[in-house]
């Protein structure tokens, strides 16, 4: 578990690096969404059954399916919050998953928020600016004896900006977060 754990950061680490120097490439490849949700909550399910959580995927408002875009990297995305949403919700807790699809400007193209929501310990709202900080772990007793080094977050961000998209975040000490990505 160790190993796997050193071998984790080392290949955030990697990653970070690759994208402060620009050589972090993004694939463009057609995809079936669903297929990709139901993986990512399948490689997700051992822990969250380990910790006896809920578990809810909300049905998906999908007009398109197939999809064209870098599928390992949305999956990096999405396991590295929901991973998340795991490790900060406390045994017993909830998360919940949704994707909708919704019209852009683009001709031919579509735009999909996919939420994220927990009941877990939440956040202060001063350490929200700081969660896609490299190295950034908020300074709470509740977190310290958690795994991470506080680079999933920044990867997660900067692979969502490289695809045109961004993160929000909502989050409420002792009520949860949210993480919407578009």
């Amino acid at each position: 578990m160790s190993s796997q754990q050193l071998l984790d950061v080392l290949n955030e680490i990697l990653d970070i690096s690759q994208i402060q120097s620009g050589n972090y490439d993004l694939k463009a490849e057609a995809f079936h969404l669903p297929g990709l949700m139901e993986e990512v909550m399948e490689r997700m399910l051992p822990e969250i059954q380990q910790k006896k959580l809920t578990l809810n995927f909300r049905p998906m408002q999908l007009r398109h399916e197939e999809v064209l875009g870098d599928r390992e990297r949305l999956m990096q995305v999405f396991l590295n919050i929901l991973g998340n949403s795991v490790k900060y919700t406390p045994a017993g807790g909830q998360t919940e998953v949704s994707v909708t699809e919704h019209e852009s400007g683009e001709h031919g193209c579509s735009s999909y928020d996919f939420t994220f929501q927990d009941n877990g310990i939440g956040m202060e709202e001063g350490f929200i600016p700081h969660i896609f900080e490299p190295f950034s772990r908020a300074e709470d007793p509740r977190v310290g004896n958690i795994d991470g080094v506080g680079l999933g977050m920044s990867i997660a961000q900067n692979i969502v900006r490289m695809m045109g998209g961004a993160i929000s975040v909502r989050s409420v000490p002792e009520q949860g977060s949210q993480f919407v990505v578009t």
